[in-house]
């Protein structure tokens, strides 16, 4: 069997939040983690990631 590339792709913490619309470009984000976002998986994520 071989793998797929989905099966490939690495996960993380962001997968889980809802996608932004074109409205929110540009505009200054706020500071605060979204619900259900801890950040100690952020870290975990930039961890695995490198």
């Amino acid at each position: 069997m071989s793998k797929t590339a989905s099966a490939d792709r690495l996960r993380t913490v962001l997968d889980r939040l809802p996608e932004g619309d074109e409205s929110d470009l540009g505009t200054q984000s706020s500071k605060k983690l979204p619900k259900g976002v801890q950040e100690k998986e952020l870290y975990q994520d930039i961890l695995r990631i490198a």
